[in-house]
């Protein structure tokens, strides 16, 4: 504080030096020397620079002072005694900004989970208004006029992140002491995608790849039949499908649609079925059972009809009966055709065919006899 003295310009002045003058600079006493005095008026003097001690700011950065100065004049002015003069004043110091630091319970955590802001704030009358962006997007609030703490929940934006497994999110904390900003600060946080989120397989679909197959028997055969597979998957909450991975009869398949190898196994095969979506993630597995029926190459029965009804005739000796013996061959040959094509009925009749032959072939040589 800087203590001057002002003199009318009809005011003439000839005083001595004073070193018992007292001021006041925020309720805290100085004693201060002036310098001696004299002209004629109209002058102002310098009278002393008073220096106070720190003065701390209130808790919300704000400081009002008040200052008092009296000089010890001890002088008659215009026929007037004056012992002392006194001036007084507030002064407005510079407002510190004093806004809250924010900080998250956390460094990481899932989205959709709950962290705690905590938020020290230098005043009682301060408030703050949150709000959290993504990587360089705009800003979205999360909550105003808050106090010293906040329970928020980690935002799912894992649609924003198609090709990463979690992305950093800035909580801006605006300090408010009423409707004037102090100031701004930020904490950060990793928001993960969670590990639950991963793409799915919604259908693998089957058929029969080998043509006439699935008119002929309406199912997989062993040793005929292919499979043609197709693949129907999706990502999750914005990511793509990237590759796909199938094993089937001990190959893998890295296609959304392939076909399979002969199948050369009979029963209930498994499949299973993965894929990977664009945040490196796969899916479960799906298992898918192919019930294949069992298949052997028809065996060809006209050699041994022919070797049976060759030792008939032999046994008989007889034209005649060799003769009915060739034409029950021819039959069989006819016969055989028909089995060819219908393999899993000549299994079951065929047998019974050669039973009734030799049968037949008995009941000629009784009546031969």
């Amino acid at each position: 504080m800087v203590a001057y003295l002002v003199q009318d310009s009809t005011w003439s002045l000839s005083i001595g030096s004073r070193d018992d003058n007292k001021a006041s600079i925020a309720g805290t006493s100085y004693t201060w020397d002036s310098p001696a005095v004299s002209n004629s008026g109209g002058k102002t003097t310098k009278l002393a620079t008073i220096t106070s001690g720190n003065i701390a700011h209130n808790a919300d950065g704000t400081k009002s002072v008040a200052l008092s100065v009296t000089f010890n004049i001890e002088a008659t002015i215009s026929g007037v005694r004056y012992d002392t003069i006194t001036a007084s004043t507030t002064v407005t110091l510079n407002t510190i900004p004093r806004a809250t630091q924010p900080s998250i319970s956390a460094s990481s955590a899932d989205m959709g989970t709950a962290v705690t802001v905590s938020m020290p704030r230098a005043s009682s009358n301060f408030t703050h208004d949150l709000a959290y962006k993504l990587g360089d997007g705009s800003y979205v609030s999360v909550a105003n006029g808050r106090g010293t703490s906040y329970s928020w929940t980690l935002p799912d934006v894992a649609s924003q992140l198609p090709s990463a497994t979690s992305g950093k999110l800035t909580l801006r904390c605006i300090t408010k002491n009423g409707s004037t900003t102090v100031g701004t600060k930020y904490a950060y946080i990793t928001a993960k995608v969670p590990a639950s989120v991963v793409p799915t397989i919604s259908a693998v679909t089957l058929a029969e790849a080998t043509a006439g197959l699935a008119a002929q028997f309406g199912a997989y055969v062993q040793n005929k039949s292919k499979v043609k597979a197709t693949i129907t998957a999706a990502g999750a909450k914005g990511s793509s499908i990237t590759a796909y991975q199938t094993t089937f009869l001990g190959k893998t398949y890295t296609t959304a649609t392939f076909t399979s190898g002969v199948l050369t196994t009979s029963g209930t095969i498994s499949m299973v079925t993965k894929v990977k979506d664009s945040r490196g993630r796969w899916s479960a597995g799906k298992t898918t059972n192919v019930t294949v029926l069992a298949y052997g190459a028809p065996m060809d029965i006209l050699p041994f009809l022919s070797a049976v009804f060759y030792s008939l005739v032999i046994m008989q000796g007889k034209p005649r009966n060799y003769k009915v013996c060739k034409s029950l061959i021819a039959l069989s040959c006819l016969i055989y055709d028909v089995l060819v094509a219908a393999y899993f009925i000549m299994i079951t009749h065929g047998l019974l065919l050669v039973l009734s032959l030799i049968q037949l072939c008995k009941k000629e040589r009784t009546q031969e006899v």
